[in-house]
């Protein structure tokens, strides 16, 4: 992709700081971030950046409609699932409104495409089959998921309402340099800190852990080509049991787990089928599980 007018929200973010650093290389990129889980200093010098909530409607369209972008990579939300809990009304403010906001910004442009990071296990919620296709019925969970999800189902009506070529992406566990959070990095933190890793549960739920530069081809392929629903996953299933005898292996170190109550309402199992993904887009995940936490070890452990 070349010479193309980008609008990023969230583009401050953890995916979305990954998404800008390669698109700025031949692409006019301009970000729409709030700064409020990153500051503007880890932002790529050659990205324009306008500090805007995605809950202002006049600023947003404003913007969005001065700047008339191509391509529309929508990363900006409220990511804390957990959280999500305790703040349910900002959940729906900031994935559900913030989400319509743009979308209206964007229904009166010629955008090429629209692009949406949604999730993958918290949108199915407890899948019935597993891989999960893109097919399956979603039962999403948490505030947060049930607002990504209502999120995608606004695209979806703005797409066959206003003629907008959408794609939404949804992901796996995305892990990688500059993570906010997550099982990955809590275990590299608390590990580096000297303290037992800390599993809610028994261990035994799994996940399907992407590394985020495979996370970022793949927005970029569907920007190109593609449209509807897709999963982006690693085409693997790993108990967080699992994940502490992978940690042992690239940390050589004996880990012995603290174990703690398990949030309740939280999914048991989680891998994404990406034959879709692999026919549509001509994408796959290069990054293995163990290649992905040897450069978070270099990271962390440093």
């Amino acid at each position: 992709m070349r010479d193309k007018k980008i609008l990023v929200t969230g583009g401050a973010g953890f995916i979305g700081g990954h998404l800008v650093e390669k698109l700025v290389e031949k692409n006019d990129v301009l970000v729409i971030d709030n700064l409020s889980e990153g500051g503007a200093e880890k932002l790529h010098e050659e990205a324009r950046l306008r500090e805007i909530d995605i809950r202002d409607e006049a600023k947003l369209t404003e913007t969005v409609e001065k700047f008339n972008p191509e391509i529309v990579f929508h990363l900006a939300a409220f990511n804390d699932a957990m959280g999500s809990i305790e703040n349910p009304i900002h959940t729906i403010e900031t994935n559900i409104t913030g989400t319509v906001n743009l979308l209206e910004a964007c229904k009166d442009i010629d955008i090429r495409k629209f692009v949406y990071a949604s999730s993958g296990g918290l949108s199915y919620g407890e899948p019935e089959n597993i891989p999960t296709r893109e097919s399956e019925n979603i039962r999403p969970v948490y505030p947060y998921g049930v607002s990504k999800a209502c999120g995608s189902l606004f695209i979806a009506d703005y797409g066959r309402r206003y003629d907008i070529d959408y794609a939404v992406m949804r992901l796996g566990s995305v892990y990688g340099l500059g993570a906010n959070g997550g099982v990955i990095k809590n275990f590299f933190e608390r590990i580096r800190e000297g303290k037992r890793p800390i599993i809610y549960g028994d261990g035994s739920q799994t996940r399907d852990f992407i590394h985020v530069s495979d996370v970022i081809s793949g927005l970029i392929k569907a920007s190109e080509k593609g449209s509807g629903a897709y999963n982006l996953g690693n085409e693997e299933r790993t108990s967080v049991n699992e994940l502490i005898d992978k940690f042992e292996t690239v940390t050589g170190r004996d880990l012995v787990p603290k174990y703690e109550e398990r949030w309740n309402g939280d999914i048991d199992n989680c891998q994404l089928s990406i034959d879709k993904a692999r026919r549509d887009l001509d994408w796959k995940p290069e990054i293995d599980l163990l290649q992905g936490l040897e450069e978070c070890r270099n990271f962390y452990l440093k």
